[in-house]
């Protein structure tokens, strides 16, 4: 804690030193001494930190100054997990990602309303309000009162999240022709599964069934809908390649329809909606000319060299474990190529070093070193071009 203030003498150091928090310097508690100044030119310990009674403590430290980002010291306590969690271990997660679009006016206004309406019919203010008035009350049956209205609180804050958001898939532009296909396609799925046996909510199906000038969806054979779900999947390919258009053209309309109305609200919401998907569209197309294209697994290898070896003749590994140990087998050897050089053992290593910082490093860049007989003509020729390079 940065208390900005004296953290033994303080008005938060004493506060939190009082009933009910009765909390104590755990630096001062393990080591018999109080902190020492936090800044490198002050005089007076501002930083520390606080521990509640029962908080076991086996090591506490604090590090010179600059040892640690900023200009305070760094402290560190070691506290035994049993004393903070009673010895079961909170499981880590990543936590969740936000549903909620909160650049969008419309959304937070529906977000706004919807936990308002379930805040209200739930009475979730006067609750609190009167567990904060019962005095009288046991602390630790009011602590878990205060927990599970919490609890509930956070329950219907993601309820309202989950009403103002919708995920749609981005494979195909929305617009009102291609949300019908996707509609009436859903409908007949919706048939398709009663037919197979699954329980759904035929009052349900009839009236989405009403909305979208579906006939009667039951009465139809397994075959049937097969062949319209086919016939709606057909149709949506062909819409694919021309939904940017209808897109744009549902926008237009939107936007026309909300000048003539008036509503400057909408007005502004669909340019906004249109300008980013432009610029994502724009985006896109800067990626495809610019980037390298990505990867995908690996599914198969080949032994021999594609270049010298007929297809039908090739050699290939398309198990997992094969295609590891081959990979893995022909980067040990590329990468150990070094060391297996007639300069990476031998006579040449001692004279040479790792390094090539010897004398006689030095005399084959000046032409006057000379190898042993025993040598190879190969390095005899790698000692004369480097003398050649070099001068």
């Amino acid at each position: 804690m940065d208390a900005n203030q004296n953290v033994y003498t303080g008005k938060l150091a004493q506060a939190l030193g009082s009933p009910p928090f009765d909390m104590t310097c755990m630096f001062q508690e393990l080591n018999g001494c109080e902190a020492p100044p936090s800044f490198h030119r002050g005089r007076t310990p501002i930083t520390a930190i606080f521990g509640s009674p029962g908080l076991y403590t086996e090591h506490a430290m604090a590090f010179p100054h600059f040892m640690s980002v900023g200009d305070h010291r760094l402290f560190v306590v070691d506290i035994p997990a049993a004393t903070m969690f009673g010895g079961v271990h909170p499981r880590i997660a990543s936590p969740k990602a936000r549903q909620l679009n909160c650049s969008i006016d419309r959304t937070r206004r529906q977000y706004n309303r919807l936990l308002t309406s379930m805040a209200e019919e739930h009475r979730m203010q006067d609750r609190l309000v009167g567990m904060i008035q019962s005095s009288d009350e046991d602390a630790e049956r009011l602590h878990l009162r205060h927990n599970a209205w919490d609890a509930e609180l956070g329950c219907y804050m993601r309820a309202a999240e989950k009403q103002c958001t919708r995920r749609r898939n981005d494979m195909i532009e929305f617009s009102p022709m291609v949300n019908t296909v996707l509609h009436r396609k859903r409908i007949y799925q919706w048939a398709l599964r009663k037919k197979k046996g699954h329980r759904i909510n035929i009052g349900s199906l009839k009236r989405v069934a009403n909305v979208w000038k579906v006939d009667d969806p039951l009465n139809l054979s397994i075959q049937e809908l097969e062949s319209r779900l086919h016939g709606l999947e057909e149709e949506l390919n062909v819409l694919r390649y021309t939904s940017k258009q209808l897109r744009r053209q549902h926008l237009l309309e939107c936007l026309r329809r909300a000048r003539e109305d008036g509503d400057e609200d909408d007005e502004r919401e669909i340019k906004r909606i249109m300008k980013r998907e432009s610029d994502k569209e724009k985006q896109k197309r800067i990626n495809f000319a610019v980037r390298p294209p990505q990867g995908r697994s690996v599914t198969q290898v080949q032994l021999n060299d594609p270049k010298t070896t007929p297809k039908t003749e090739a050699d290939f590994r398309t198990e997992e474990e094969d295609i590891i140990r081959e990979c893995n087998a022909r980067l040990s050897q590329r990468f150990s190529l070094g060391k297996r050089a007639a300069i990476s053992h031998g006579k040449l290593l001692e004279d040479l070093g790792n390094l090539g910082d010897t004398e006689a490093a030095r005399r084959i860049l000046d032409g006057t070193y000379m190898s042993s007989p025993r040598m190879q003509t190969r390095p005899q020729y790698f000692y004369s071009r480097s003398w050649r390079g070099w001068h």
